[in-house]
């Protein structure tokens, strides 16, 4: 039987990363984006919500940090407000046919109803209950762009508009004086289609250019260091390397997108005759973890595949029932040129007739693994690991690539000195040191610290016993995409159609000017 550990009456943990590995990932792009994350899309979210901060201390005549002292229940209705009218003004402006992106507005299912009944009917009571979380998503990037930043006074958590993040609101409140949408947002009240019709566009994702000193200083916040000490010019160094290389890609190939960036990096990259720069290998390094670790999840996932279906199991247990069965779908006999997999031969053997470019034309997707049955999953796991260790092997050895000691370096490591293994032995000996072991102590941490359990099995004697929870293969998400959508956003880049970009004017100028100062 099962046991279903992981599966209460009203709920299901799916567990996210809960191999622990994705963090490292995670780590190695964040160096490299300032405070961009996952989820912070929109460029004009980081004006907005500064302005909203300054126009809300001016309201309450607030001239310092030691005389603020934040009402959170009265600033939360006041960005919900905010976040409507961001909402119904970039709406409107697509309904008028203006062009611009809708991906990325905060709240758009929480106001769902309210929005159709604005559409409907023309007004509405703007609405102050529901706030989206505009702060929490983008005060992380404000700060890093010296926009915000925060202090505790007296025990509570205050927000600090920075000199920079004055001139923002500066910039925004010569366009709007006498802004009937500025009352909206402060004090509530009616929200009428004219006051979009005359204000929506400085509050418009797609319009920043309607006020031009916003814009003018969002892009230098993009690229001038707002504080003269080492970290702050460190981040901006790294960022506008990053901001150079997204440019000149992108000029390259005339329009690419965020992933297709990547992949061409990390393939540039592991040219022999290729001598890449600090920011290609950041960007090579991060995209070499993201594809190591889609390997080991893809083998946990279909590990616990197999011991679900065999009632718990050892691992030569679970290896054996593969071998036994381990004849490849259609896209991996493309890869290998062999139709099934002899788990007895040595692995050093199998590992020559793996192509030295396997997968790098690829793109890469959890689905890929998951239409796979758990031994094919297994197998295409191990050859795109091996790829992987081939392809990086000069760049590791020159130390280009630097070696952080995580289970990625380890898992190559067992594929380097274990030639003489047959493949039986070679992947045991890969689940239990670089798949069962992250997987144990990761879950066991959490749950420790009080986290709720995902454990996909657990240790009795020499088996494993399944808990009934399948487990899937994943990427960690990029951030660079949301780079690019925000440099389109200030109009440094041009959206295209499929998630792609083109270089503009603007960008051909910014392009020369950090190659000057770089």
């Amino acid at each position: 039987m099962e046991w279903f550990w992981n599966k209460g009456e009203k709920e299901f943990i799916g567990g996210i990363d809960i191999m622990g590995l994705r963090q490292l990932d995670q780590n190695l792009e964040r160096q490299w984006v300032a405070g961009i994350t996952t989820i912070s899309i929109r460029a004009r979210y980081l004006s907005l919500v500064p302005w909203l901060f300054g126009a809300y201390y001016a309201h309450q005549n607030l001239q310092s940090s030691d005389e603020i002292r934040i009402d959170w229940k009265d600033i939360n209705k006041v960005l919900a407000r905010l976040e409507f009218v961001i909402l119904a003004a970039t709406q409107m402006a697509s309904e008028l046919g203006k062009e611009g992106s809708t991906i990325g507005m905060i709240g758009p299912d929480t106001h769902a109803d309210n929005l159709s009944l604005f559409s409907e009917r023309g007004s509405i009571p703007i609405p102050d209950e529901k706030q989206g979380g505009s702060l929490a998503t983008y005060f992380m990037p404000c700060k890093a762009f010296g926009l915000l930043d925060s202090q505790t006074v007296d025990g509570s958590s205050i927000i600090i508009v920075t000199p920079r993040g004055k001139k923002i609101f500066e910039s925004r409140e010569s366009y709007l004086k006498g802004s009937k949408l500025v009352s909206l947002i402060l004090h509530g009240g009616t929200l009428e289609k004219s006051h979009l019709i005359e204000d929506g566009d400085k509050f418009s994702l797609n319009e920043i250019e309607a006020i031009p000193a916003e814009l003018e200083l969002l892009q230098q916040a993009f690229v001038t260091p707002y504080f003269d000490n080492a970290e702050t010019e460190g981040l901006y160094q790294r960022f506008g390397k990053t901001v150079l290389w997204t440019l000149d890609s992108v000029e390259s190939v005339s329009e690419i997108g965020a992933a297709a960036l990547i992949r061409r990096n990390y393939n540039n990259c592991v040219d022999k005759d290729s001598s890449p720069t600090s920011v290609e290998l950041a960007w090579c390094d991060y995209e070499l973890h993201r594809r190591a670790h889609f390997c080991l999840e893809a083998l946990l996932s279909a590990f616990t595949n197999t011991l679900r279906e065999l009632d718990g199991a050892s691992v030569p247990g679970v290896v054996r029932e593969w071998s036994q069965r381990a004849e490849l779908p259609e896209k991996l006999v493309e890869v290998l040129g062999v139709e099934q997999i002899d788990f007895t031969s040595k692995w050093g053997e199998f590992k020559q007739i793996i192509p030295d470019d396997a997968y790098l034309d690829v793109a890469l997707t959890p689905k890929m693994a998951m239409n796979m049955t758990p031994e094919a999953r297994a197998i295409f796991a191990l050859v795109l690991m091996a790829a992987c260790a081939k392809q990086t092997h000069q760049l590791r050895q020159k130390g280009e690539l630097l070696n952080h000691n995580h289970y990625m370096d380890k898992a190559f490591l067992i594929l380097e000195d274990n030639k003489s293994q047959d493949i039986s032995t070679l992947l045991a000996k890969l689940l239990l040191e670089v798949v069962i072991e992250p997987h144990l102590n990761n879950t066991l941490r959490k749950m420790e610290q009080g986290q709720k359990c995902s454990l996909r099995f657990y240790p009795e004697g020499n088996r494993l016993k399944p808990t009934g929870t399948k487990t899937g293969a994943g990427f960690s998400g990029h951030r660079l995409g949301n780079v690019l959508g925000m440099l389109a956003d200030i109009g440094i880049l041009v959206r295209r159609d499929g998630g792609k970009y083109t270089l503009s004017n603007r960008g051909s100028e910014l392009q020369a000017e950090l190659r000057s100062s770089l």
